[in-house]
């Protein structure tokens, strides 16, 4: 799912602030967007997976910045209000209230909409450190594809059980799976697998080998490849994340195939 592209204000940085009971946006020299596009291109591959951490600036709202009125003043101006969720490495779990640019929040789901959920944002905030989080959930308007409002989780890296993340899968060696050249093909009973996330780095996708499956074949859980700092969320044990299928003939044919070699 694409989200509908907006115009980018003429502005840079903006810091929000009320002025005689009024909204207004404050002109604030800052390059972190730049700096932002930049980062946001460096991404790293291990094993044709991708391990995506970009940088999301977002600026404070303060607690005059809360509510209906000032969020709509906000989407015009180009921002898009958001929180943060969580537990910080210090322990503590305060919200924190923030305007994110439209137009980046835009560029970066729209670059990566299936993984954009399992990525890590170094959101760096205008009067603190920076916070690392991962996207949890878009308010997007049904009629015109624009978002609303965006939340984030904190994620602390080396602290356990881990961020909960669903991450979905692709596929690799689509060449040499014997149930696409019989004819065959497969069908994904879970589409993202939902898992710990406790490292630095989150891939954004998890690699399926489908090298030597045949029609009637299963692909479980255990067989999906995960990184270091990645483990399966579940209290099912093993289970099935796609099989192959194909027509009543060939199944009739691969069943036959399986008697015979038995």
């Amino acid at each position: 799912m694409h989200i509908a592209a907006v115009q980018a204000p003429r502005w840079r940085g903006a810091v929000l602030s009320r002025a005689g009971g009024a909204l207004r946006a404050e002109t604030a020299a800052a390059s972190v967007t730049e700096r932002a596009c930049a980062a946001a291109e460096g991404r790293r591959t291990l094993f044709g997976q991708k391990f995506n951490v970009l940088q999301l600036p977002a600026i404070r709202r303060s607690s005059f910045d809360i509510g209906s009125t000032a969020a709509r003043r906000a989407r015009a101006a180009g921002l898009t209000p958001g929180t943060i969720y969580g537990v910080a490495a210090d322990g503590t779990a305060e919200p924190i209230a923030v305007w994110v640019r439209t137009v980046d929040l835009v560029r970066e789901h729209n670059r990566s909409p299936m993984s954009f959920a399992n990525t890590l944002v170094d959101m760096p905030l205008n009067d603190t450190a920076s916070e690392l989080v991962v996207p949890r959930s878009l308010d997007v308007d049904p009629v015109t594809r624009q978002i609303r409002n965006v939340t984030f989780l904190r994620h602390v890296p080396g602290r356990r059980p881990g961020t909960k993340m669903s991450i979905p899968f692709r596929t690799i060696n689509d060449e040499r799976c014997m149930a696409y050249r019989a004819g065959g093909w497969m069908l994904e009973l879970v589409h993202r697998l939902p898992v710990y996330c406790v490292g630095d780095k989150v891939p954004d996708a998890l690699v399926l080998d489908l090298r030597g499956k045949n029609i009637g074949d299963k692909i479980m859980a255990s067989e999906v490849h995960l990184p270091d700092g990645v483990r399966i969320r579940s209290n099912q044990g093993d289970f099935a994340v796609a099989r192959f299928a194909g027509s009543k003939r060939l199944m009739m044919q691969r069943e036959a195939q399986i008697a015979s070699a038995s």
